[in-house]
């Protein structure tokens, strides 16, 4: 039954490669068959369907029939052949490209097998996860199965990956995603994600050539270097920005912090990694780049290309990263005026992180002066920064009690309003490594609805929440414990 999607796609026959596609996401296909003895079998009869019964479907056990088609709702009749166990599998349709099988989803809004519901819910399947249903069934018996079928809701980046094995060109692009509106949703599936896009071979665009029709993998060349990114399209105008902390060298280039949290955050999901780790080996890199170069002013054309690619503004994207990349994101905030940013744990004072030593590069050159330090956010007003520290590590401490210098004010934990656009919260918890010790994607949905709320939810809402960080890390602690004290062979 499986076809090469590709063949498919590139024939003649069956119209445009829209209509084809449309095709493809209007298909379901039911799997029948009265098992028993050999000489089980049905008779199926019904109205635009197609009924086929594959040798793969035929052995001692009885004769299977497969059953497909495109309208939203059927009527099917069934007459039994022997006393058997009759079975259903409801699913989509068998699609590869190059012996790789595409998800196509049928949603089933109802199923009855004579006037009886045998869903609770609407149900999503495809090849893989079917919904299976079975019941005992006499010779002669006549059956009257019905359903359903509603669009399922993709998300853009599935659409356009499905496009992309289609061979499908910019303007065929452009003209199916509009077509397809009623099948897009803006919620990303990060299962979908890793399996298809994360381990791809990236594509290299630069940025006067980026548009909608680069997703997923990519590299993008500015100025003299070329960032590693992975790119999640949406219809929902917001832009979500995270920035790869990674501060040991032994970490593999590229990493993309936080990709799995692209199923909670709706809009534009774009992930970076530091091209300055890469190239001058060394940690943490900040995204410094060189002394004749900032690379963060590369990130700001890259951020500002997205954003005007989606049509999105300032006010509408978002930077959430941690450590060394939280420093650039409280950088880039403050440059990309009426941006925000959410940022667990990071630097404001490079030097004094690093002890003076940035690979060698002399931190008291004056011209590096506001590429180390953040002093100047306490001019921004425009801007929204949203700041996360668990200051049981003394580096941490040490970088907050600068931040609280810079605005004037004593260090509490807690949540502490700076200024009416910085917000700091402050947990001391204790772990292993406490530097670690972050908000994870529900903690931080939580923040980034805090910071653009009129009416603003109580500050015990975040004591709450920092509970249950502490208890989380302290049941994580004891495991460690006990793993510690069980002998190893």
């Amino acid at each position: 039954m499986a076809e090469n999607i590709k063949i498919f796609f590139n024939s003649d026959s069956n119209g445009s490669k829209t209509s084809k596609i449309v095709h493809l996401l209007t298909s379901f296909r039911v799997d029948i068959k009265n098992t028993g003895k050999k000489e089980n079998d049905t008779i199926i009869s019904g109205n635009e369907i197609s009924i086929q019964s594959p040798n793969w479907a035929k052995n001692d056990y009885g004769n299977g029939w497969v059953i497909q088609g495109n309208s939203a709702r059927n009527v099917i009749k069934i007459k039994v052949i022997k006393d058997g166990i009759l079975k259903f599998s409801f699913m989509g349709i068998d699609k590869r490209f190059e012996d790789k099988r595409i998800p196509i989803y049928a949603d089933y809004k109802f199923i009855k097998i004579d006037g009886k519901d045998i869903l609770s819910v609407p149900i999503s399947t495809w090849h893989d996860q079917p919904f299976r249903y079975e019941m005992p069934v006499k010779d002669g018996q006549e059956i009257t199965l019905e359903f359903e079928q509603q669009h399922h809701k993709y998300n853009a980046c599935q659409i356009l990956y499905m496009m992309r094995q289609f061979s499908f060109s910019e303007s065929e692009i452009n003209q199916a995603q509009d077509i397809l509106s009623n099948w897009i949703e803006d919620k990303y599936d990060w299962i979908f994600v890793k399996n298809n896009l994360l381990e791809n071979t990236p594509t290299k665009v630069t940025l006067n050539e980026l548009d909608k029709t680069h997703f997923g993998r990519l590299t993008l060349p500015v100025g003299k270097t070329e960032f590693e990114a992975l790119l999640l399209p949406s219809n929902i105008k917001k832009l979500h920005v995270t920035l790869a902390g990674a501060g040991a060298r032994k970490l593999p280039y590229p990493l993309f912090n936080r990709v799995s949290w692209c199923a909670k955050f709706n809009g534009v999901y774009l992930c970076l990694d530091d091209p300055t780790r890469f190239e001058f080996d060394f940690s943490p890199s900040f995204y410094f780049g060189s002394p004749e170069q900032n690379y963060l002013e590369y990130v700001i054309e890259i951020v500002k290309k997205v954003a005007s690619v989606y049509g999105i503004a300032n006010e509408d994207i978002t930077f959430i990263s941690s450590s060394n990349g939280g420093f650039a994101s409280l950088w880039l905030t403050d440059k990309i005026v009426g941006a925000s940013c959410i940022v667990h744990c990071p630097q404001v004072d490079i030097p004094s992180f690093v002890n003076g030593h940035l690979n060698g590069w002399n931190t008291d050159d004056p011209k590096f002066k506001t590429r180390i330090n953040l002093e100047h956010l306490v001019n921004n007003t425009k801007s929204k920064f949203f700041i996360y520290s668990n200051i049981m590590w003394e580096k941490d401490k040490q970088q907050m009690e600068l931040l609280f210098k810079f605005y004037k004010k004593p260090l509490r934990l807690g949540l502490n309003e700076l200024a009416p656009n910085m917000w700091v919260l402050l947990a001391n918890i204790s772990y292993t490594s406490p530097h670690m010790v972050q908000p994870d994607e529900w903690f931080t949905a939580c923040i980034e609805k805090y910071i653009h709320a009129e009416n603003k939810f109580p500050e015990y809402v975040f004591t709450y929440l920092i509970e249950e960080t502490r208890r989380y890390y302290d049941l994580l602690r004891q495991k460690e414990s006990l793993e510690n004290m069980i002998p190893k062979d």
